[in-house]
């Protein structure tokens, strides 16, 4: 247990050196008002737009919490690093593979170029820990490695990227499935997945219901950004997926000289899952063999000529679309480390794990630096889409009061159709287009279907909070169509005099609602439905996750001495 203290202060001091030289890990979205949300005891679903479930901040995983409460952004960014340098050094050390060695590859796993560029990071930063997790299940499965593997994939649904989610369940799977043929450990961790996707649908069911109403993420969509795994910032940013030029040159000896068989599941892992846990577990087999002495000189200086050849040769065809001092400056910082570490692998009193490990951060730490991180803004797609082709019809928007009375309506379902209708609007207050009108409307004044006619009125704001909007409404000849500013994400809800009332769509993207010709309150609320069925199926799965463990402790022991 010492040795483990000692090593997490070893990676404390290393997170605090990256984060301290590293400017764009402070970058990052604000959480300000996430957090006097928390403090003021309230639940931080709405700001403007969805809170708890956007995707680019994963508020909902316990280091972004932290981080809120901490009141800055660099506390999740520390929390992330750490936290995949333990993991990955416990993965790799319980391959007996050296602890200078496990170190290197902890250190290419986390600082990563794509873990301070991609919003995604932080669904993969538990990655280590459920393989880790899986592994020892597969040999001993047990209530302690079943909790630990739950908790490890539900930290990854927290992070907000549900594909990326999938991919760690899928891999995590496999790897369990790698080690043993075992009924019972494939079972369980069939349970672990199941209950960490429910322990965590509160959130991933929030995200999940916003998420086609996302407008697309303004992305590095760059068709040669695979030339950034070998060459860092090679297209003018920190390119997703570097972690090293010597990383690059000991994943190569470790597929082509490593007698473990994990090899060949991380090499899969690289290719087709996720780059930089694959090419670092290929690497810290590499630099085992090479701390062995089992590695000739000759072979790695072959290797790492053939490295440094690919790393000048994509330079060479990308100098023209960077600045000369910058090619020259990104260029030399991976020669300077591939040569200090050829020459010192070479003399044998030198430890290559440690000159690796020191090396490879020096470099990250320098390539990073360069960082320009690109976090994407949750924006509604109908929005955008109004915004971008309709400029003039938002425009004349902007200048309407926060919620009034239109005075004709036209009903149209489809984005594409309104367009051209906002563009002939010179008035927006005169005229709306609503997405339908709702069949509970209709009951209650079938002359809605056939007539295009909102009565005037007086509207004024009444009370205000974070999530509910309350309007006096005076009362009128006939039934009116409100318009509000609320851009109308799933999860609003109307009241009329406090009864339910549907909210419709006007203007191909605000929240509006048709009410009665009487006077009173008309009171919009962001309270999802989808978040409080997503907090049920929590609360089920917190409790099946409980009985898991209990049976689990109680079944082990006897399963081992029938085994046995």
């Amino acid at each position: 247990m010492s040795v483990l203290w000692r090593r997490a202060a070893l990676f404390l001091a290393i997170t605090a050196l990256y984060v301290a030289a590293v400017p764009a890990a402070r970058s990052g979205p604000s959480l300000v008002h996430a957090r006097a949300q928390i403090l003021g005891g309230q639940l931080p679903l709405w700001d403007g737009a969805p809170l708890l479930a956007n995707p680019y901040l994963g508020l909902a995983h316990p280091f972004t919490l932290l981080a809120v409460l901490a009141g800055s952004v660099i506390v999740a960014t520390a929390l992330r690093i750490f936290a995949m340098l333990l993991f990955a050094f416990l993965l790799f050390r319980s391959w007996n593979v050296g602890k200078y060695s496990a170190i290197f590859g902890a250190v290419a796993f986390a600082l990563c170029t794509t873990h301070l560029l991609s919003w995604t990071a932080l669904t993969m930063t538990t990655l280590p820990l459920a393989l880790l997790a899986a592994q020892e299940h597969a040999r001993r499965p047990r209530a302690a490695t079943f909790a630990v593997m739950t908790a490890a994939l539900s930290f990854a649904f927290l992070g907000g990227d549900l594909t990326g989610a999938v991919r760690v369940c899928l891999v995590t799977a496999a790897y369990l499935t790698f080690f043993t043929r075992n009924l019972r450990a494939l079972l369980t961790a069939a349970i672990a997945i199941a209950l960490a996707a429910g322990l965590t649908a509160f959130y991933w069911m929030s995200v999940q219901d916003i998420a086609p109403h996302i407008a697309a993420a303004v992305i590095w969509h760059d068709p040669l950004r695979f030339l950034s795994l070998i060459a860092p910032n090679v297209l003018g940013v920190t390119g997703t997926g570097y972690a090293g030029i010597l990383t690059l040159v000991l994943a190569v000896l470790g597929l082509l000289l490593s007698d473990r068989r994990e090899k060949w599941f991380f090499a899969f892992v690289a290719l087709a899952v996720f780059w930089p846990l694959g090419l670092a577990a290929l690497a810290t087999l590499g630099l085992c063999v090479v701390a062995r002495g089992e590695v000739p000189p000759r072979t790695l200086q072959l290797v790492a000529g053939c490295v440094a050849f690919a790393l000048l040769t994509v330079w060479f065809a990308r100098a023209e679309y960077v600045s000369e001092s910058f090619a020259w400056t990104q260029a030399l910082i991976p020669f300077t480390a591939l040569a200090l570490f050829t020459v010192a692998a070479s003399v044998r009193r030198f430890f290559p794990a440690i000159v690796a490990a020191v090396l490879t951060l020096a470099e990250l730490t320098l390539v990073a630096q360069q960082a320009k991180p690109q976090v994407p803004r949750l924006e509604n797609d109908r929005a955008a889409r109004i915004a971008a082709e309709a400029p003039a019809a938002m425009a004349a928007f902007a200048g309407t009061p926060p919620a009034f009375a239109m005075q004709h309506y036209a009903v149209q379902a489809e984005v594409p159709d309104v367009i051209p209708r906002l563009q002939r609007m010179s008035d927006l207050r005169h005229d709306a287009v609503v997405h339908d009108v709702p069949p509970s409307i209709v009951e209650q004044a079938p002359q809605l279907a056939r007539s295009n006619s909102s009565a005037p009125r007086d509207v004024r704001i009444k009370a205000t909070s974070t999530r509910e909007r309350q309007l006096d409404i005076a009362a009128a000849n006939g039934w009116s169509v409100i318009l509000t500013h609320e851009v109308d994400w799933p999860g609003w809800r109307a009241y009329w005099n406090g009864h339910r009332q549907p909210v419709v769509t006007v203007d191909g993207a605000f929240a509006g609602a048709f009410v009665p010709p009487e006077k009173g309150t008309l009171e919009l609320r962001y309270w999802p439905a989808v978040f409080l069925d997503g907090v049920r199926v929590s609360g089920v799965a917190l409790v099946l996750f409980g009985i898991s463990l209990v049976v689990m402790k109680r079944v082990a022991p006897k399963a081992e001495r029938l085994e046995g």
